[in-house]
């Protein structure tokens, strides 16, 4: 596992992962440690940021400066904004009213 971003998806109790050197998606069993690869995208960049969006289940990444999000189950990658300012990271807050 090379440099990665990771969230955890507090609706299906797992973390994910987007390695940057492979592109790989993929969960983190919390007890055990063990990978699953659940797609694969292009993303290796270096500034992987990753969020998870717990309402509709997609990825949002930042990966060398642009944003994404990542289709976790069937790996299609949709280009959102190359933004003013370079991107490294992301952080997903969700708020209920």
């Amino acid at each position: 596992l090379g440099s990665c971003g990771m969230c955890y998806d507090d609706a299906l109790d797992r973390l994910i992962a987007l390695d940057r050197n492979t592109g790989d998606v993929f969960t983190v069993d919390r007890a055990t440690g063990a990978a699953t690869i659940l797609s694969h995208t292009s993303l290796t960049d270096d500034g992987i940021g990753v969020a998870c969006d717990v309402d509709s289940g997609a990825i949002w990444v930042v990966s060398g400066g642009e944003m994404y999000i990542v289709e976790p189950d069937t790996g299609a990658t949709i280009h959102l904004l190359t933004p003013d300012q370079t991107l490294n990271d992301l952080l997903f807050y969700r708020f209920e009213l």
